[in-house]
């Protein structure tokens, strides 16, 4: 048979905190392309790369890379998505290869959007292609608005209210840019921006304080992987190994671990161990490990198991989560076997050759998932999630609240509905119940025909708990429990009831151990103290072994019987004379072991199989059943008022988006009211600073007149004074003088008239320029002012 052990090489994971905006472990950024136009694509490609790299038009995924601040940029711009003749099958080949060109998945989509040429049949497409990437495709998305063929006056805010552009750039969370005069550093600046938006909003509250990782469009394919077995430490170091630095550790919890491991956001939940626990605490654990892992529900139940032989308590683990999560649980397992070495020269051969058959047998009941993983080996760690994902991609696509709680509610009809099974004849479960010094190990030892049980000789290194060894014998399978001694000062029912746990469903036969020679009153007590502790028809079960058979020395069984105490013919009478004779020094004596066995056999079938039908079990089986179906009752109420809770959370967050989006579209029209009202404002000062700048030049230009004027007046007056004094020159000149006085003193008050009339013209001039001045001062700085203020 082939080995189903996985041999894995994987790269170490990195772990780093940073406050930049792109993290130190994006070692790459990827960035696809999506619009209705190939040219306008490959430009902003080109853009991005800052050479020229896309030029020709092309039907597949044109995939390009370069650096960007000392990480690797890779550009993917695909086909022509938006063409209404696309068909269905072409269209998730395109998408399915760009997923693949970005793997594990791409961390911004640019929306390269010719404005003139979007329809609503194109928007449909696009949010569709969107969705089909992942349901948190627009909250990575950016929206370019290229620049249309023909330019008008106002063209952007024109289409930036296009219905169908609005709808993209709301969906989009209002991130969107112009083409135009659109430079290089912006734009990488703004996906930046985008990446370490969307880190923040993913990083787990929960989660340690180191954890620093962003996440990229493969938030849809997160991963929540279950942690489980019975190796608290093993389970410990795997997370180490996987995650990086300390894991917190809370023992007898649930712990949620998250990283980003390969580019995945994945979610270790830590299951501690369920074998050993009451009900109510499996059903409580596996419970809070569902939930812990959300909506999403378990992706693979990872059971962590070290290299070598599958022991008991392995066995009951796997055992008890099968029995708690059901059957269906198989499809999503994977074995996991760890080993430590500092030696590179483990390998898959050797780790098959140390593994037993039962573990093979382990890992093809889960259909053989089975990986091997060296933890001290930081080449073996990334690679395992990969492995994870592609070894469960054919069961079960996850396991949710509701298939747990189909399980429960699958065991209790089951367990209503079909009767307690026979126990199987080819097998036989013995239980060992003695006093101290009754020879139960060694004949144990004598029954598996092997030393498993060191006979304890002093009493104070007694066993104090049962013991349990399963082995071949006479051809069928026997598993025999050791008990505590009975009246032994540390001896307490609890430890003794534990048997039936080791030997479930339950034992076959009791053999009640009295050794010849030493056998007194307080052995009259041990057929009671098992009716105790078992039921009254524990006795159906109890086989009375007499050890120390060398003690006869020769003496017919019979007789030794007939001499014994009346408490001895007693107990052998209530269990209808079943009896036989161990003598564990006789080594050659090759018939005890088949005769003990043969006389249970015919005890088994007397009794019709039956194992347990104690009234005091049975009342804590219905018990046991009553609580299990109370715990499943009020799982269904929990899950209900999570359900309700998540659903009221819901609308909560939908009524919020709409007042947010209501707030917004308000904000908008008051801003659009306040631009409306400023131009207004300044229209109005523009015609008032125009009406003062008339008023003022019609002042001037009035005054100029009236000074034209005044001085015409004043030639005139001049020209008839000086034709009087001519006359004034011929009449007598004492006539001349006088009038030339007067004129002298009429000139001096026209002088004097002129001159105050030029004083109040330079006054009044000086005034309205100044006026002027100022004026044209404050429009000029209250246009500036309106220039820079923010729209």
């Amino acid at each position: 048979m082939a080995s189903p052990v996985a041999e894995l090489k994987v790269k170490p994971l990195k772990h780093s905190a940073s406050n930049e905006i792109l993290p130190p472990y994006f070692s790459e950024l990827k960035v696809v392309l999506l619009g209705n136009s190939w040219s306008q694509r490959c430009s902003v490609g080109n853009l991005l790369l800052g050479k020229t790299e896309f030029t020709k038009d092309s039907a597949q995924c044109v995939k390009v890379s370069g650096s960007f601040k000392e990480k690797i940029l890779t550009v993917i711009i695909t086909p022509d998505l938006l063409q209404p003749d696309l068909t269905e099958d072409r269209l998730t080949e395109i998408i399915t290869e760009t997923v693949s060109a970005s793997a594990p998945g791409p961390h911004v989509f640019l929306l390269v959007l010719q404005p003139e040429d979007f329809n609503e049949q194109q928007k449909t497409r696009l949010q569709s292609v969107l969705e089909r990437f992942s349901e948190q495709a627009f909250n990575h998305s950016l929206v370019l608005i290229s620049t249309p063929q023909a330019e008008t006056p106002g063209f952007m805010e024109k289409y930036k209210e296009d219905p169908q552009i609005r709808n993209m750039i709301i969906k989009c969370k209002y991130r969107y840019l112009h083409l135009k005069n659109l430079e290089s550093e912006e734009l990488l600046t703004r996906v930046e921006q985008i990446v370490k938006e969307n880190i923040e909003e993913h990083r787990s509250p929960q989660g340690n304080q180191e954890e620093d990782t962003g996440l990229t469009m493969t938030l849809s394919a997160k991963k929540n992987l279950v942690l489980c077995g019975g190796r608290g430490a093993e389970k410990s170091s795997l997370i180490q190994s996987i995650l990086g630095g300390a894991a917190a550790h809370s023992p007898g919890q649930c712990v949620k671990h998250q990283g980003e491991v390969c580019g995945r956001w994945v979610s270790l939940v830590e299951l501690p161990a369920l074998s050993g626990k009451p009900l109510e605490a499996v059903m409580q654990q596996c419970l809070s490990c569902i939930s812990l892992c959300g909506p999403e529900g378990v992706h693979a139940f990872i059971l962590v198991l070290p290299v070598g032989p599958l022991t008991d308590q392995d066995q009951a683990e796997l055992e008890m989560i099968l029995d708690t999560f059901g059957a269906r649980v198989r499809g999503l397992t994977v074995v996991l076997l760890t080993v430590e070495s500092d030696s590179d020269s483990v390998s898959a051969v050797n780790i098959s050759k140390e593994t037993s058959v039962n573990v093979q047998e382990l890992c093809e009941s889960c259909g053989g998932r089975c990986l091997y993983l060296n933890i001290r080996d930081k080449q073996q760690v990334q690679e395992l999630i990969k492995a994870v994902e592609s070894l469960t991609e054919g069961g079960a696509r996850v396991f949710n609240k509701d298939m747990f709680m189909e399980a429960q509610i699958e065991k209790v009809v089951k367990h209503k509905e079909t009767p307690e099974k026979s126990l199987s004849p080819m097998g036989l479960r013995l239980v060992l119940i003695g006093k101290s010094g009754s020879g139960k190990s060694a004949t144990a030892n004598t029954i598996l025909q092997m030393k498993c049980f060191e006979p304890k000789l002093a009493p104070k290194k007694a066993n104090t708990s049962c013991e349990k060894v399963c082995k071949t014998v006479e051809g069928r399978h026997v598993a025999v429990v050791n008990t505590p001694p009975l009246f032994d000062e540390s001896f307490n029912f609890e430890e003794l009831s534990k048997c039936f746990s080791l030997l479930a469903p339950g034992p076959h036969a009791f053999l009640l151990l009295l050794p010849i020679g030493n056998i007194n009153k307080e052995d009259k007590d041990s057929l009671e103290l098992i009716k105790k502790m078992f039921g009254k028809k524990a006795a159906d079960l109890v086989m009375v072994v007499f050890t120390k058979g060398d003690q006869l020395e020769g003496q017919p069984f019979e007789n030794y019987i007939k001499e014994c105490d009346s408490f001895i013919k007693d107990t052998l009478k209530e269990c209808q004379d079943r009896c036989h004779v161990f003598n564990n020094k006789d080594e050659t004596n090759s018939t005890q072991v088949p005769e003990l066995l043969s006389k249970i056999d015919k005890m088994v079938q007397t009794n019709c199989g039956i194992t347990r039908e104690m009234s005091e079990m049975e009342r804590k089986e219905e018990k046991t059943k009553l609580q299990h179906e109370r715990t499943v009752k009020e799982l269904r109420n929990q899950i209900g008022e999570c359900n309700k809770k998540l659903e009221l959370r819901d609308r909560q967050l939908k009524e919020k988006d709409e007042r947010i989006n209501q707030e917004r579209q308000e904000r908008r029209r008051e801003q659009e009211e306040e631009a409306k009202r400023r131009r207004r404002q300044e229209e109005a000062l523009r015609q008032e600073g125009k009406r003062k700048q008339e008023e003022v030049e019609r002042r001037v230009r009035e005054e100029a007149e009236e000074r034209r004027r005044a001085e015409k007046q004043l030639e005139q007056l001049r020209k008839e004074m000086e034709r009087k004094r001519q006359d004034w020159d011929r009449e007598k000149q004492d006539i001349l003088e006088r009038q030339n006085q007067e004129l002298k003193q009429n000139l001096e008050e026209k002088s004097e008239s002129y001159k105050q009339l030029q004083e109040e013209y330079l006054r009044k001039r000086k005034k309205w320029t100044y006026i002027l001045f100022v004026s044209l001062m404050f429009t000029l700085f209250l246009g500036y002012y309106l220039l820079m203020s923010p729209r």
